[in-house]
């Protein structure tokens, strides 16, 4: 399947030369065409240049909904050369300003983006790749003080209150979605008795070191963020979700599969919390104004619903992917949008400075992230 839902701009000239020539007055009109394809903000985003960490991640291309096909998100550029710092050849990412690190969704992506390039070219050295990913999750995954056992990431994030370490329900799992693939190519049990040790933490709550919230009514979220209260980010909750479908669909595993559908069911009911009006938001911790998504992740959102509709064909997944594409095509939404993450982001560094002058722990400050407390104490 091709989850690419605009062309760019490139595409659009090729295909008018190719079917008018290079000088015709058709010609002409199609790179106007093209001009105005990409004058729209969505055309636009698509053509900025990008680093590795922010190359546009459209719906996967080798779907399967009853069995363990290719990735969901298409991300075969992860499997192109970094040219930034590594360990041991893979990314190094200096994540919140904390230094230099090597993170467990690093290395899951880059795996998972060879993963679908060997599914297209069968290039065996892909499957080494994909083998020596697959070895260092088995060596990674351990025990995280106050946690489960599971991939621990070594960043602070102050204004959802959470500090070093912690386990993700998004690094859990993507790092199962690679083990049952790289069990499915290779054949090696240890890669699938390590997805079955990395979907505990499903099976725990938020307060009692897992990854999952249990919400009024019988509703459960997976968490990428452990906090208190809840963030609900949405596509670290999607990316989780489907680590968990994987090792249901590759195990036959009861209990997954019922986790899954739960989590499927809370999303679908969830889905109108993630709609602003004009734009989709990032997540729903109760920050005291609303933190809309940067146009990236506004993409991948449309992008993760439209994946997630192919497994669970539920038309409100459907529903939202295209509104979330109007709303992309407006520049007015654009621009507040953009107006909004930047005040944001504003109102997150400038909070940040005042607690620190407060001499107040960031990751301490709930009731100040949360708008309980309008103001810091003299």
């Amino acid at each position: 399947m091709d989850g690419d839902h605009l062309a760019t701009t490139a595409e659009v000239v090729a295909v008018a030369t190719s079917v008018v020539g290079p000088y015709s007055s058709a010609r002409i009109l199609g790179c106007r065409i093209a001009m105005f394809t990409l004058l729209t903000p969505r055309g636009l985003h698509g053509a900025m240049p990008r680093d590795y960490w922010h190359v546009l991640e459209p719906t996967g291309r080798h779907i399967q909904r009853d069995s363990l096909g290719g990735y969901y998100i298409d991300m075969r550029h992860k499997a192109r050369p970094y040219k930034g710092p590594t360990q041991d050849g893979f990314p190094l990412r200096n994540q919140n300003g904390e230094g230099l690190q090597l993170l467990p969704v690093t290395v899951t992506q880059m795996a998972l983006g060879h993963y679908d390039c060997f599914l297209e070219d069968g290039d065996l050295e892909r499957q080494r790749t994909i083998a020596r990913c697959a070895d260092w999750l088995i060596e990674a995954h351990g025990p995280c003080p106050g946690k489960q056992d599971g991939w621990s990431y070594g960043f602070d994030h102050g204004r959802l209150g959470i500090k070093a370490p912690f386990i993700s329900a998004m690094g859990q799992g993507q790092g199962i979605s690679l083990l049952v693939r790289a069990h499915k190519l290779i054949g090696d049990d240890r890669y699938l008795d390590a997805a079955r040790v990395a979907l505990q933490p499903f099976f725990h709550s938020v307060e009692d070191g897992g990854v999952i919230a249990h919400l009024p009514g019988g509703g459960v979220t997976l968490e990428e963020y452990p906090s208190r209260p809840y963030s609900h980010i949405l596509n670290g909750f999607i990316f989780a979700l489907w680590g968990v479908h994987d090792f249901a669909i590759h195990t036959g595993d009861d209990r997954a599969a019922e986790l899954a559908e739960r989590a499927v069911d809370t999303l679908a009911d969830m889905m109108p919390r993630y709609d602003v009006g004009y734009w989709s938001r990032y997540g729903l911790f109760p920050h005291p104004r609303p933190n809309v998504a940067s146009p990236f992740y506004h993409e991948l959102h449309i992008a993760q619903l439209r994946g997630l509709k192919e497994i669970y064909p539920r038309d409100v997944f459907t529903e939202f992917a295209d509104r979330w594409e109007r709303q992309f095509a407006s520049w007015t939404n654009f621009t507040r949008a953009v107006y909004g993450k930047v005040r944001f982001k504003r109102w997150v560094k400038q909070t940040k400075r005042q607690l620190v002058a407060a001499g107040i722990e960031v990751d301490e400050a709930t009731e100040i992230w949360t708008g309980q407390t309008a103001s810091l104490p003299a």
